[in-house]
């Protein structure tokens, strides 16, 4: 599994995370098909529990960017325009995961390391 480095959005606070995919796009470019955006909300153990999601994009999404073109970092959209956002996702996604706690409470990187690879091995055969 290959991880974006921490720290900044890949988009910028203002930018559009789908033309933003240099990374993704290297990574097709040398084969790999099944490629998870992963997110995780919560602060953790000691303020609450951690929930982490991914999702694969189908390569349409790479083809055709406009096709997710209004997705930004969620706290900058409203909670209607959020909604729509992941219906739209989720319409379009040739896989997805999600994970809340376990009975004892996770990291947020420990989340992230279980999500990934169940949305990658989710995604449907006609996005490979």
């Amino acid at each position: 599994m290959t991880t974006r480095p921490s720290g900044r959005s890949p988009a910028g606070a203002s930018g559009r995370a789908i033309f933003r995919l240099h990374t993704e796009a290297t990574l097709r470019r040398a084969g790999l098909k099944h490629i998870a955006g992963v997110d995780e909300v919560g602060r953790g153990c000691w303020a609450g529990p951690v929930y982490a999601a991914a999702v694969v994009l189908p390569a349409s999404c790479y083809r055709n960017r406009r096709l997710l073109a209004e997705v930004i970092d969620s706290k900058l959209l409203s909670a209607a325009r959020r909604e729509r956002l992941a219906a739209d996702i989720l319409r379009l996604a040739a896989g997805v995961a999600n994970r809340g706690p376990p009975e004892r409470q996770s990291t947020a990187a420990r989340m992230t390391r279980r999500v990934a690879p169940a949305a990658a091995s989710s995604a449907s055969p006609a996005a490979r």
